[in-house]
């Protein structure tokens, strides 16, 4: 917090790279209806190339209509696989302290049910561009780790099941989202210099 402001440090962003991020804001029940000014966005970032300093502003509003049309909005695929993403993360988190605990059978039971949410919902998503095609694929390969990382816990030892959890959400919740497919077994930091 600085002062009534919440700052994020994102890091050095490079030519060509895409990062998504998410912020959740809780938006209490508004008496009038119309449009709604609740934050604003502002991204703020040195141009190397000119030699500048950038600041760009985005307003975030809501539309607050009455609750039936309300019920008939679509959320946006894209935002969905993210927010489901996070999610998954949380419970493998919580899975690996399962692990931790000795009760594996409840942390591969969590993995198996999160990876068959993350299926449902990856058949909700209508394919409609690239972005939702890349979307609808990060939320299946998601499901893939959480279904390995769940044979891990169900037959594997302790320490190595802990490890292979820990190393799958670390580089999922990396800054810099660098979602490779990696062999499950690889413990390589992809931005390391060999």
């Amino acid at each position: 917090m600085d002062g009534q402001d919440y700052v994020v440090q994102l890091g050095d962003l490079y030519a060509g790279e895409n990062r998504r991020f998410i912020i959740l804001v809780d938006v209490p029940g508004i008496a009038a209806l119309g449009l709604c000014k609740i934050a604003d966005v502002t991204i703020e970032y040195t141009d190397l190339a000119a030699r500048n300093e950038v600041s760009v502003t985005m307003p975030v509003n809501v539309n607050v209509v009455p609750g039936d049309q309300a019920a008939g909005r679509i959320e946006d695929p894209i935002v969905k696989a993210e927010r489901m993403i996070l999610q998954a993360q949380s419970e493998k988190a919580i899975a690996t302290e399962e692990i931790l605990q000795g009760n594996q059978k409840s942390a591969t039971k969590r993995l198996k049910g999160t990876a068959a949410n993350l299926r449902s919902h990856a058949s909700e998503i209508r394919v409609v561009d690239e972005r939702s095609a890349e979307s609808l694929a990060i939320i299946l390969e998601e499901a893939a780790e959480m279904d390995a990382l769940a044979q891990t816990a169900e037959h594997e030892e302790i320490a190595y099941s802990s490890k292979r959890m820990r190393e799958s959400y670390s580089r999922m919740t990396r800054s810099k989202k660098i979602r490779l497919n990696l062999d499950p077994d690889e413990t390589t930091d992809p931005n390391s210099q060999n």
